[in-house]
């Protein structure tokens, strides 16, 4: 699923603008149905509405660019990426589609291998085409990570303002190991809203990897000030502690973490670190365990556990 997409609300406000600004009467009949059948949820309705509304307006760039949100709620990223190609093209000015293209291809950057083996079965068989008539069309390289930062950078050219782009900017960077440049994106979201918490977080954790620890935890407690019960912004304020080697105030932090979101493998791991330099090697490897538990397919975690063990050799704990 996607990183950051608008709620529902949001985009229904954003599509509401339209009609102000030129629907073709039968078309605005059919796209408000639509609106109102996916506010109940019922996508594949809406979706019959829209295609009823873009027939009558096939230049409104509103009309796919809302077929590419109902995609995303439905967990579809290929077809929303391609019907926000559509909105673009028919409106290379509307900042909104670049941001929301930008985001689906941040997550189809990691799906490039499967896009390439549809394009293969459709070559085979071209009636695969009526699946998803628009991904034959996509360029691979396109759902690299270049093409979302390129998406955010023209959502950006057109609307300086937008704070939620610069975020999802921040976001990519740090999948990208840019975190000075994330850091940056953060700068930019918070002084445009500064009272978001999770921007705070995050670039809290892009100072961690530039090793300021002590600003990222200015941001931490800045986040927690906005939102008392954010988990993530306890669990990376305890890392951040384990890096100052401030060990019993990062498991008060990492303790927290775990009761507002006890299902984090991440803050297992980070306890299970705090117990280990504590002294207790038993209770670090419990807790790394666990984390391993939650989280077997996350192959970064995966590692850090592999190596942590490796590392301890015949300290860790044997199994009874």
């Amino acid at each position: 699923m996607m990183k950051k997409i608008t709620t529902l609300f949001q985009v229904l406000f954003l599509i509401g603008l339209s009609f102000s600004i030129g629907f073709t009467q039968d078309a605005q009949t059919y796209f408000k149905k639509g609106n109102a059948l996916v506010s109940l949820k019922q996508y594949d309705k809406a979706l019959d509405f829209y295609k009823q509304a873009r027939e009558l307006d096939p230049k409104n760039e509103l009309i796919p660019f809302a077929m590419g949100n109902v995609w995303v709620w439905q967990n579809d990223l290929l077809k929303a990426a391609g019907y926000y190609d559509i909105a673009i093209h028919l409106n290379p000015q509307f900042a909104e589609a670049y941001y929301m293209r930008g985001l689906a291809k941040h997550n189809l950057g990691e799906f490039a291998d499967l896009i390439t083996t549809y394009q293969k079965l459709v070559k085979k068989d071209p009636k695969r085409m009526k699946e998803s008539p628009y991904i034959q069309k996509m360029d691979i390289g396109d759902h690299k990570f270049a093409g979302a930062i390129l998406d955010f950078n023209k959502a950006l050219e057109l609307n300086p303002e937008d704070a939620k782009v610069y975020e999802a900017r921040g976001d990519l960077n740090i999948d990208l190991k840019q975190f000075l440049a994330a850091k940056k994106d953060y700068d930019q979201a918070i002084k445009l809203n500064p009272k978001y918490a999770k921007n705070y977080v995050m670039r809290g954790i892009a100072r961690g990897h530039l090793h300021d620890f002590v600003t990222s935890i200015k941001d931490f407690n800045q986040a927690i000030v906005l939102d008392p019960n954010y988990a993530k912004a306890y669990s990376r304020r305890g890392l951040a502690r384990l890096q100052l080697k401030q060990f019993n105030v990062a498991l008060i932090d990492l303790n927290k973490a775990i009761a507002l979101d006890p299902k984090d493998a991440y803050s297992y791991f980070y306890r299970g670190l705090a117990k280990g330099m504590l002294g207790t090697i038993k209770a670090l490897a419990k807790d790394v365990e666990k984390a391993s538990d939650l989280a077997p397919k996350d192959m970064e975690l995966q590692t850090m556990i592999i190596e942590l063990k490796m590392k301890l050799g015949s300290r860790w704990p044997s199994k009874k």
